[in-house]
């Protein structure tokens, strides 16, 4: 996405694909929560892994019917002159800054300056890494042949993972990714077990109804934040601060809580809270990596499916040995700040790779 959606609108169209991701959620809750009643729990399984072998078969189909193109970044060398559908773009690092443009026939032109002094020998060659970098951090050549050209250049794992701003963002998630898992999974045996005459498809649904929209309020929002001159770092604590320290604070207050609707309504704002994490964590691999937002993406979320065993089977141990709901909590909570605070020290938007 990085490749061609600039940086001032990335969040709410990032917000707006992840709000599918939720929507699905509502889906399984009201409609599981029905058949399951009518009939066994094994109905909901395979309703939902029908459909999504139906949905994956569609997009395999979809993607051989239009392949991507094949593209190559084939000439590097000085600005023509005159330039022809100029494109340009300056990136200072240091001393020394780029310029380029595309040609008619859509290639990539750059020059590279030394800003230090005249006396200063003139500067080598931009290399295939720093011409990538340049045109990734362009959104004037945003969707440009010549940026998806640039994709070829190989990734630097080993640049990458020597970056601390690398790992925050990867137990950032990781510990979001504990506690959303929590909720999600247990969550109704909370309420089953606090408030059994409840109707199971109320708790299972009412939360996640405002989920949707705070994603995509968050994605608004991180924009208008950018689009007024705030840093894309700060931006992206500031979401995470309301996704992590958020869904922490509510956490704490729910097992307190001594009536059903109180309790719904507290558990329907950490989810809420939960929503911005779409526009915080969720899009720094595409910052960070902008020719490989999709590979570092790719790193973070395996890394973040661990908690779906590991945290859930915490949980069911806590339950089981102390029979504790705020013990469980508790324990979400403590990782959610751990990582809220590991990423707004070392977390950062500035490409690394």
């Amino acid at each position: 996405m990085a490749k061609h959606v600039k940086t001032s609108d990335r969040q709410f169209t990032y917000a707006f694909i992840t709000s599918g991701a939720h929507a699905g959620t509502l889906f399984s809750g009201l409609v599981g929560s029905f058949l399951t009643e009518i009939f066994t729990w094994r109905i909901p399984f395979f309703l939902i892994g029908s459909l999504a072998v139906l949905w994956s078969a569609l997009v395999f189909q979809t993607m051989l019917r239009f392949p991507p193109p094949v593209l190559f970044l084939h000439k590097v060398g000085p600005v023509p002159s005159p330039p022809i559908k100029p494109s340009s773009y300056r990136q200072g690092s240091g001393l020394v800054s780029f310029e380029f443009a595309l040609t008619p026939s859509g290639s990539l032109s750059l020059q590279k300056h030394q800003t230090c002094s005249a006396a200063s020998s003139s500067p080598p060659p931009p290399s295939l890494v720093e011409v990538a970098t340049a045109v990734a951090t362009s959104d004037n050549l945003r969707g440009s042949a010549a940026l998806r050209a640039a994709s070829a250049v190989p990734l630097n794992w080993r640049r990458l993972c020597r970056k601390s701003a690398f790992w925050s963002m990867i137990f950032g998630n990781f510990t979001f990714n504990n506690t959303f898992l929590i909720i999600l999974n247990w969550s109704p045996s909370f309420f089953h077990d606090r408030f059994p005459e409840s109707q199971s498809w109320v708790f299972n649904v009412v939360p996640w109804l405002i989920v949707i929209p705070c994603s995509l309020l968050s994605g608004v929002l991180a924009d208008k934040l950018i689009t007024q001159g705030l840093s894309v770092t700060l931006v992206r604590k500031i979401i995470t601060t309301i996704a992590l320290f958020g869904t922490s604070l509510f956490l704490l207050i729910l097992p307190r809580l001594q009536t059903f609707m109180l309790s719904l309504i507290c558990l329907g704002l950490a989810v809420a809270c939960c929503g911005f994490h779409s526009s915080g964590i969720l899009l720094n691999p595409q910052d960070i990596a902008p020719l490989h937002g999709g590979k570092v993406f790719g790193i973070m979320s395996t890394i973040g499916t661990i908690p779906g065993f590991t945290g859930v089977y915490l949980t069911g141990y806590i339950l089981q040995h102390w029979g504790s709901w705020s013990a469980v909590f508790h324990f979400a909570v403590l990782g959610n700040l751990f990582g809220w605070i590991v990423y707004s020290i070392f977390g950062s938007a500035k490409p690394l790779v």
